[in-house]
């Protein structure tokens, strides 16, 4: 685990292989349910096939490995990064999402509504442009809000793809924020 500034905090390195990422990816591509709804930020496609949802959905061939992460890995993690007991977070949402040209190629500013996320690479980044992560921290609260106008004023693409704001990570990497 490390640790970093701004909104991130932290980094499991390496928590998944390549064989993993492409596994993942490809049970997600065979599902019934990409693309079916649309998003509530953007009421766009989603292009998500959703692995485990509470109680209201579960991928009965993803659901023991997330579940293995999350309990294993994960939440342990958090925990230590955030001072929290581990018994006080619990998975609540995962999901895979694709980004392409032909899909669903940018996702707009948003909060989450979760007390953290942790975000898992499943593609290896030379094999992509763009579909960076952004992870704002305190010194932008409110971004969320802000127009796109006001957002691209006040955090130009030169700021936004500094460090801390810009999180490079790995295929196989997780960030927790």
């Amino acid at each position: 685990l490390t640790t970093s500034q701004g909104g991130v905090v932290g980094k499991l390195h390496g928590l998944l292989s390549d064989v993993a990422c492409r596994s993942i990816v490809d049970a997600a591509e065979h599902s019934q349910t990409w693309a079916a709804q649309l998003d509530t930020v953007d009421r766009r496609p989603e292009w998500q096939h959703t692995i485990y949802d509470g109680s209201m959905f579960m991928d009965k061939d993803l659901v023991p490995l997330v579940e293995k992460l999350a309990h294993d890995a994960i939440i342990p993690a958090l925990s230590t990064a955030l001072g929290l007991n581990a018994q006080s977070l619990e998975l609540s949402w995962a999901f895979v999402r694709a980004y392409a040209s032909d899909r669903r190629h940018s996702f707009p500013v948003h909060r989450d509504r979760s007390v953290a996320t942790a975000n898992i690479l499943l593609t290896d980044p030379s094999e992509f442009e763009g579909a960076e992560l952004f992870v704002l921290g305190d010194r932008w609260a409110g971004a969320e809000q802000w127009s796109e106008k006001e957002f691209r004023r006040n955090l130009p693409g030169r700021v936004l793809r500094e460090p801390p704001q810009k999180v490079e990570y790995g295929q196989g990497d997780c960030v927790m924020h």
